[in-house]
């Protein structure tokens, strides 16, 4: 039978030292809980809840209107009402490492290629010409399959670092250090694919968030004429991405958990398109046209910038993780 655990308070209170009677439950002088070191889980998670998620918390106040009123806490902040609710920075990182958290087990959980490839797709992803003068064998490889082709094969005894790089189009006869170190982390992602997605997972904050400063940027350049200082976009930027992340950290646990589907992933687009527009509105009060406008020519910049940063992220993980 569970047994609750009487709370058991303290002569003093442990934070400020000052006095206590056994019949306070709070300090007067610094307000920390009457209760002894040695609280339970289920009191540090109750002390969680109420110091982050109480209505008359920051964190709780918060909530409603960053969920519910797209562009509320910008404007707000952006008035100089920065004590009634949460810090826009804290409440990005918050909800990134959520995001990011779940991003995490996702990559973990992709797995390779199989071991018990059959032959006829082998014999789809190479072609054996005989052995060449460095005694390798030769891949031909699919342009949209670079790296998985290159990872499945990269372990091969058979297939010397030389093939490889006469595979990559290499010059063998005087390799420069980038081209040798391409091929010495190709054995190593072979042979350690586990470290190789860990450290795409754990620069992907990273990336993100030299991403940020530049998304702001954009926009203080499409709301040139609106004169505002860039710290106020940047701003605008920390609470679009913070229910950006959050939107799409429980589409994934959707999508694995519960449902694998494509609509999902649309739907969940689509609701942070929404709510990014009418942020804009709210934030720039511009009409629905302009609006429109302007934010679709956001989305294809962002899209490409997010696409290079992505991809460079990979690329620099790949050399030196």
């Amino acid at each position: 039978m569970l047994k609750i655990r009487k709370k058991e308070k303290t002569d003093y209170c442990l934070n400020c030292s000052y006095p206590l009677p056994s019949e306070y439950d709070f300090c007067p002088k610094c307000g920390q809980k009457n209760i002894n070191n040695n609280p339970t889980f289920w009191e540090l998670m109750a002390d969680f809840f109420q110091n982050y998620f109480s209505l008359d918390s920051k964190m709780g106040r918060s909530i409603k209107p960053f969920f519910f009123k797209p562009g509320y806490l910008t404007n707000r902040f952006n008035e100089g009402k920065r004590v009634s609710y949460v810090n826009p920075i804290r409440l990005y990182l918050i909800i990134s490492f959520f995001y990011f958290f779940i991003l995490g087990i996702m990559i973990n959980s992709i797995e390779g290629g199989s071991s018990n490839t059959n032959e006829t797709e082998v014999q789809g992803n190479e072609k054996e010409t005989g052995k060449n003068q460095n005694g390798g064998i030769e891949i031909e490889i699919d342009d949209g399959d670079v790296f998985e082709t290159l990872i499945k094969y990269a372990d091969v005894d058979s297939i010397s670092d030389l093939a490889l790089m006469d595979s990559l189009n290499i010059d063998i006869h005087a390799p420069g250090d980038l081209e040798k170190r391409i091929i010495s982390q190709l054995r190593r992602a072979a042979s350690n694919t586990e470290l190789l997605k860990g450290s795409i997972a754990k620069n992907l904050p990273i990336m993100m968030f030299l991403l940020l400063p530049i998304f702001a940027m954009i926009l203080k350049l499409i709301y040139v004429r609106r004169k505002l200082l860039y710290i106020r976009h940047l701003v605008h930027s920390l609470h679009l991405h913070s229910f950006a992340f959050i939107i799409f950290g429980l589409t994934i646990i959707f999508l694995f958990e519960v449902h694998t589907s494509g609509w999902v992933a649309l739907l969940s687009c689509f609701i942070v398109f929404l709510y990014t527009f009418f942020s804009f509105k709210n934030v720039y009060n511009q009409s629905t046209g302009k609006t429109f406008l302007k934010l679709i020519l956001l989305g294809f910049t962002y899209f490409f910038l997010l696409t290079v940063f992505v991809l460079s992220e990979l690329l620099l993980t790949f050399l030196y993780f």
